[in-house]
């Protein structure tokens, strides 16, 4: 059964690029009005592709509405003039991805395929800033010799940008025995996703 996508945008060219995008695991259905999207079974869905572009108003105070609508739906906010404070603030506020609204079709569709896999996608230059702001401490540079063998496997694996699957593949490991890898080395080191990972490694 594919994955839905609720895309937002009221741009011809957007749905232009959309439609020119290889996604085979995937459904995505097109909608012009923003209000039209409480009208949708939220369980349905694994994501929302919204463009703020198309949006007039507040999206902060919109925002707040489809958290209480959409608790569990995973949201990726595109613009054409990306903003760095604005991105950080709404990826502190649940948002899971942030990016141009014309990226290369492949980097939409390997947004997608990261978000709905239950992570975060950022723009690189995002990611270089949010490295750069956060300092490493000694606890965490412990926690990383700590690690097995396996463990730093997959490690290097994330940090490559690999997927789960491929990452199972690669080390003869089902993806659920990846998963709790994962979630077991997010523990080690007190961050929350691969993307924070990657950040921790970077900034070493």
């Amino acid at each position: 059964m594919k994955h839905k996508i609720m895309f937002y945008t009221q741009k011809p060219d957007l749905i232009k690029n959309m439609k020119s995008i290889e996604l085979c695991e995937f459904e995505y259905f097109i909608i012009h009005d923003a209000s039209d999207l409480f009208e949708y079974n939220k369980d349905q869905y694994c994501m929302i592709l919204f463009d703020l572009d198309s949006f007039e108003g507040s999206f902060s105070e919109f925002f707040t509405y489809l958290k209480e609508d959409f608790p569990f739906i995973k949201l990726m906010l595109i613009a054409s003039r990306l903003d760095v404070s604005e991105a950080v603030e709404y990826l502190k506020d649940g948002v899971k991805g942030y990016g141009s609204s014309y990226m290369q079709p492949v980097h939409m569709q390997q947004a997608v395929h990261v978000i709905c896999e239950g992570n975060i996608w950022i723009y690189p230059e995002l990611a270089v800033y949010m490295i750069q702001q956060t300092p490493v401490n000694k606890n965490e540079v412990d926690a990383l010799k700590d690690m097995n063998d396996r463990e730093k496997e997959i490690i290097n694996y994330v940090c490559q940008g690999i997927r789960n699957k491929e990452i199972a593949q690669m080390l003869s490991l089902s993806e659920v025995s990846v998963k709790k890898a994962l979630t077991q080395i997010y523990h080690k080191l007190h961050i929350k996703d691969r993307v924070e990972m990657i950040s921790l490694f970077n900034r070493l």
